[in-house]
């Protein structure tokens, strides 16, 4: 359960919560020429895809169901396309995320105002 200024904004499991509002955040970081047949093969299997440098190359990332799952496909899709995987990660959501995604700010904002 979620509880905004004292009313209940969502109603579920803290897992469901995460899966349904927030969703696993896999990035893969690619060289730049890549970027582009990165993006076009994460947005096969993902949403919200987006892309920014990072010090090995371009991060390219997207919001994915069941990300740990997930990853080891990716990786082979991209192998296989020929795009040479620098780095990769999976960011599980937390409750900061699902509120966030809820409400529109972070739970840290609220203790700050309330500091």
């Amino acid at each position: 359960m979620v509880i905004d200024h004292g009313e209940i904004i969502a109603d579920d499991t803290a897992i469901a919560l995460k899966n349904r509002l927030a969703g696993d955040r896999i990035t893969v970081v690619v060289d730049a020429s890549d970027t582009e047949r990165a993006r076009a093969l994460l947005g096969l299997r993902g949403s919200q895809i987006s892309d920014g440098p990072e010090p090995l190359g371009i991060a390219v990332s997207g919001r994915f169901d069941q990300g740990r799952q997930t990853l080891p496909l990716l990786l082979r899709e991209l192998d296989a396309d020929g795009i040479a995987v620098q780095a990769a990660d999976v960011r599980v959501p937390t409750l900061d995320d699902v509120f966030l995604s809820l409400t529109g700010r972070s739970l840290r904002e609220d203790v700050e105002v309330a500091a």
